[in-house]
């Protein structure tokens, strides 16, 4: 939420014969300190109702949403107002809080109820009976939400030092992938990261994943420090296994900071240091990162305490590399002369939902699409 200011709250739900649970809910915002938004106090402006209602949600901190006995009306895309409200918030990475009535639902309520928990669960949805009970909810979960936020000021800092470190992985280009959650709390138990189990559930997880992080061909190395958990996979000569050589390291705040070489491995050119580094293969280390990550928040958070998180990339050691696909056979090579050994993707962190993990696409077009923008 907005740092200095009262975090601005949307209220979605229908409004038809709902105003005095929409009224309450409007008193219990500005009561924890937030600053209620409800579309009927919007100022008219020339435009659609619809891009009214969206605007107004992109310009909040939090959106939350109340599904009452009635689904309401549908938008011109088919879908329930609210839903689209709920869901343009979820895309857009804003906070959603639902609060869904106890009592009984017509079908289109009923369904709304179900689609928003696909992706709103744990501590984010709750129930309510009366208008009493909604207004004592919301103020609930705004005053943790609050709390939250006001532990995560540092989330900034924490990926600024992880990404600026020295690479782990030496010679090679390197793509290091640093997230971290938004809560700045004590995330992975630190005592644990010396005993076998954990290892052997970090092994697990990054075995398992499709592309896997780590390969079984090579063994791994595993290092404690006081608050850290280091697993070492080596490259053992460059080309004896298919995948990258990994170096992960986990912090107790639940910082996750991950290097990959960016060699090509199908590759016998004696000049096959000064070739671009293939936007291919940066997607595919951000592809066996974010999906490794997913994994490991599944396991040690599984009830979305830590639903919210941040992240930036990074590529290191260029020389005179470029980012590019590489030109046909016999044409030259594009050679850097010039320029920083390494180039972040963002100026700052950009925010990430647990479910972007599942499917990162979208991620890691942005990520590469600013990588090669800033060469």
């Amino acid at each position: 939420m907005t740092e200095g200011a009262r975090p601005r709250v949307f209220l979605s739900s229908v409004i038809d014969g709902f105003e005095p649970f929409r009224a309450e809910a409007k008193r219990r915002i500005s009561e924890v300190g937030g600053e209620p938004v409800l579309v009927e106090d919007l100022a008219s402006v020339d435009e659609s109702s619809r891009n009214v209602c969206l605007d107004g949600v992109e310009s909040c901190d939090c959106v939350v949403v109340v599904v009452g006995p009635r689904g309401g009306w549908r938008a011109p895309s088919g879908k329930l107002v609210v839903a689209e409200e709920a869901l343009h918030a979820l895309k857009k990475k804003i906070p959603v809080l639902i609060f869904v009535t106890e009592q009984q639902m017509d079908r289109d309520a009923s369904d709304l109820s179900h689609e928003l928990s696909e992706y709103v669960h744990g501590r984010f949805r709750r129930t309510f009976t009366d208008e009493t009970s909604l207004g004592d909810q919301i103020h609930s979960a705004l005053e943790n939400m609050m709390d939250d936020t006001s532990s995560s000021a540092g989330h900034e800092e924490r990926v600024n030092q992880f990404l600026a470190s020295k690479a782990l992985i030496e010679r090679s280009p390197v793509l290091r992938l640093v997230v971290t959650p938004e809560r700045h709390d004590t995330v992975f138990d630190s005592v644990a990261f010396g005993d076998q189990a954990f290892a052997q559930r970090i092994n697990e997880i990054g075995h398992s994943g499709s592309p896997p992080l780590l390969s079984y061909e090579v063994g791994k190395s595993p290092e404690v420090g006081r608050d850290s958990f280091r697993l070492v996979q080596p490259s053992e000569g460059g080309f004896t296994h298919s995948g990258p050589s990994v170096v992960l390291h986990l912090h107790e705040s639940g910082t996750v900071l991950i290097d990959q070489d960016l060699e090509a491995r199908d590759s016998r050119d004696a000049f096959a240091g000064m070739h671009p580094i293939r936007p291919a293969d940066i997607d595919d280390r951000l592809l066996r990162g974010f999906r490794f990550i997913g994994a490991l928040y599944e396991r040690e958070d599984p009830h979305h305490r830590y639903a919210r998180l941040y992240h930036n990339a990074r590529v290191m050691n260029l020389g005179y590399r470029t980012i590019g696909d590489p030109s046909p056979a016999g044409g030259g090579v594009t050679m850097r002369m010039s320029g920083p050994e390494a180039l972040n993707a963002f100026a700052t962190s950009t925010a990430l939902l647990r479910q972007d993990f599942d499917a990162p696409s979208e991620l890691i077009s942005r990520i590469i699409t600013m990588l090669k923008r800033q060469q």
